[in-house]
């Protein structure tokens, strides 16, 4: 029911909220758009499009329109990695691929479950550090392939695969925050989520104290639970037994990044493209499920 073609053009309006812009974009006629749209209008029964009226008109997808442009992405995903497995050589080897512990409580696992089923003759070597450093001194190396980091926004020459936003979490009965001096459990430097935190209590004239450094994201993990303060997790990663503490200054976004160590291989360049593919798509879906 649902035609890749025809939902590349419904995504091409979408993105670009023009049935002429859309058709420049994907080198059609306007026409020939319309009448994809047409067509997946009919085989979902629905309107997707609101037209606005004046001089210049713009299109705006209607709620029917918002949820298959949840849905297209991935359909388009799963259709093009089906079409890669069929259609091109089968990677084998193997790949020494890193992450770091906070990645592993996301959707990391699922991702590298499902590109095992889809490359049965790629062997995954999993390597865990405690932070992004660690692995690019291991990329530097050669002591790894490939490997997915949390970073600062813009600080990485990878790829980006997915964004999220950085949250403050706590036990749920935890003492409500107030500008009097709040504990705050913090990594050990240096780490540039440390450094995001205290900068934006400092800005924010958050009073604070930091009666624990942890090294690892399990540390950090126990120190909240046991109510000692405060500390920051991206919001698809909040471990069990912790929520999101909404009054604490806001925090700083983070990227999801790939890097590799030099010239990748055909089963790392596998690995690579299917995260790049299926990363971002996996993040909404699975947000608040980890533990």
């Amino acid at each position: 029911m649902l035609d890749p073609i025809l939902l590349r053009t419904f995504l091409a309006v979408e993105r670009t909220g023009s049935f002429t812009a859309a058709a420049d974009t994907l080198g059609l006629r306007q026409s020939t758009v319309s009448g994809h749209v047409a067509r997946l209008e009919h085989a979902t029964r629905q309107t997707l499009f609101l037209r606005s009226s004046g001089r210049r008109t713009r299109v705006t997808t209607t709620a029917a329109g918002g949820v298959l442009t949840e849905h297209a992405g991935r359909i388009l995903a799963a259709h093009e990695a089906a079409t890669t497995f069929f259609s091109a050589p089968r990677a084998s080897g193997s790949v020494r691929f890193g992450t770091t512990e906070d990645l592993l409580a996301g959707p990391v696992p699922v991702v590298l479950r499902n590109f095992g089923q889809e490359h049965p003759d790629v062997t995954l070597e999993l390597v865990v550090d405690d932070d992004a450093q660690q692995l690019r001194r291991r990329l530097g190396t050669h002591d790894i392939d490939s490997a997915l980091m949390a970073c600062r926004p813009a600080s990485s020459a990878g790829t980006v695969v997915g964004h999220d936003r950085l949250v403050w979490a706590r036990a749920p009965h935890s003492r409500c925050p107030s500008r009097s001096r709040e504990s705050v459990v913090v990594y050990l430097p240096p780490t540039w989520v440390r450094d995001a935190a205290i900068e934006v209590l400092n800005l924010g004239g958050y009073g604070y104290r930091t009666p624990t450094e942890v090294c690892s994201r399990r540390e950090a993990h126990l120190a909240s639970l046991a109510g000692v303060g405060y500390s920051v997790y991206a919001s698809t990663s909040i471990p069990g037994g912790l929520e999101e503490a909404t009054r604490l200054p806001e925090l700083p976004s983070v990227d999801f990044v790939v890097e590799h160590s030099g010239p990748a291989d055909a089963p790392t360049t596998a690995l690579n493209d299917y995260i790049e593919r299926h990363f971002r798509w996996e993040l909404p879906r699975n947000r608040g499920t980890y533990v």
